[in-house]
This record gives C-alpha cells, structure tokens and sequence, in this order.
C-alpha cells in the first residue's frame, strides 16, 4: 500500500535509509566483538539491503536498482576519504544529482534506443513524410542527432524537451549549430503537442496513464504517438513495429 501512497522518491529515499541504518548497526556490532572486514563488505550490506526494501517491501520499478547502487557507492565513497578525496566526492554527488534527480522525481530513467529501433522509427518517419517531431524526454538528444541526419532529404523540423540538467546540457552544446533542433528544459508534461505531426517518447510505465491522458486531451485527428517499448494502457496500437530483439517494440498511435 506504501508504493501507492507515496512518491517512489520518499520511497527511494526510504529504502535506502533503511539499508544505512542497519548496515551501521552490523558494523558497531562487529567492531564491538572485533571482527574486522574490508570496507566492501559494508558497501555489499547496504546495497543488498536497499534491493530488499526496494523490491520486497517497497515494490519500486527494478531500474531504480541502478539508481541506488550509484547513490550506494556516492555514499560510501564520500564518507571513506581514503579511497576518494572530498572534493571528488562531493563531484560525483553533483553528477548523480543532476543525472539521475529527475529520473527518481518523475519516474522517467535516461533509456537510450536501440540502433536497430532507431532505424524503424527513421524510415517509418520518411513513409509518413512528416515535417514536424518532438521528442518527449529527449535525453542526449541521441535520437534526434540520428534522425536529423538519417532524414536528409526531408525538410523536417526536429524538437525535443529534457528534464534532467546533465543530459539537456549535453544536447545543448551537442545542438548548437544545428538549426533544425531545438532542445528545451521542460517536463514533457507541461509541453503543447498540438503543433506536431509526430510525437516520440521512450519513457517508463509509470508515466504512461498520465500521458495518455494528456494524449487525449491535445492531440487531433492526424497526428501521430510513437511510444518506444511501453505502449498506452488503455488505447490500442494501429501498428506495432519490431525492431529486431525481444524488448524493443514500436507503438504506433494514430489519432
């Protein structure tokens, strides 16, 4: 009932207090009867710890297991001088921040598409010979880089919104003579699509009800969702488009 109630970042936050706490208790423990371990040994505690409270008792997506063994070793690493200098540490802590804060707050981790999906999803583009794209959650910006350069010959104009600071900066300077995309700090939730042929999103599923709502609420007839692997939850695709493994699907809405 928890992972319904409240956010999956107090959860997170939570879960990963948890593990800390009794991974100190085992330590004073253990120094009390003078058993004395590697430093790792304490780092594999507390991260195990985490993955319990975050899939058994908390019940959060599985890719916030990657989330929490960088925040783990961020942990570890700035109270253990040592092995890294202060300064560092508190670099890497800014990193994590600006790369994954987003990511826990709005449930959207940084996904790339696979090669093989961006292919699909540039020649599915060229058949429609749209003009217009935007990329909802554009990361690097590596999928408008792509399609930017695989779409030559059509004169499409290309814009994508990014949330997290470190990504969106990427594609800033990645950008910054190319025209024909625009990147902006936005959330893709506060975007108006009703000026787009084609809408693009790799998201997650914890997002996807409230983006069908949006859907339904701004999109007219002859625009176009892609939803890379994660499809709507109550609207049916008019094309599903394999891209070559087991996971990477396209969803096509036509609306």
């Amino acid at each position: 009932m928890l992972n319904k109630k409240l956010h999956p970042f107090i959860l997170f936050t939570l879960a990963e207090c948890f593990a800390l706490l009794i991974s100190i208790v085992a330590l004073k423990i253990n120094l009390k009867m003078q058993l004395y371990f590697s430093a790792w040994i304490y780092f594999g505690l507390q991260f195990l710890l985490f993955l319990f409270f975050q899939n058994k008792i908390f019940k959060l997506p599985v890719w916030f297991s990657a989330i929490g063994f960088f925040f783990t070793l961020g942990f570890y690493w700035s109270f253990n001088s040592h092995f890294i200098s202060a300064p560092v540490a508190f670099f890497i802590w800014c990193l994590l921040v600006l790369l994954m804060g987003p990511a826990m707050i709005y449930r959207v981790p940084l996904y790339f598409t696979h090669q093989k999906g961006l292919h699909e999803l540039g020649d599915f583009i060229a058949l429609k010979k749209a003009t217009t794209l935007i990329d909802l959650g554009s990361g690097t910006g590596r999928v408008l880089h792509f399609l930017h350069a695989h779409l030559t010959k059509h004169q499409i104009s290309f814009k994508g919104v990014e949330l997290a600071w470190l990504p969106f900066l990427f594609s800033q300077l990645r950008f910054l003579n190319t025209r024909a995309i625009k990147i902006k700090h936005q959330s893709l939730f506060e975007v108006e699509l009703k000026n787009f042929e084609i809408i693009y999103a790799y998201l997650s599923p914890a997002v996807m009800e409230e983006l069908e709502e949006k859907l339904e609420r701004e999109l007219i007839k002859g625009q176009i969702f892609i939803s890379n692997c994660f499809p709507l939850p109550r609207r049916k695709p008019q094309e599903i488009i394999e891209c070559g493994d087991r996971m990477t699907k396209l969803f096509i809405y036509y609306f």
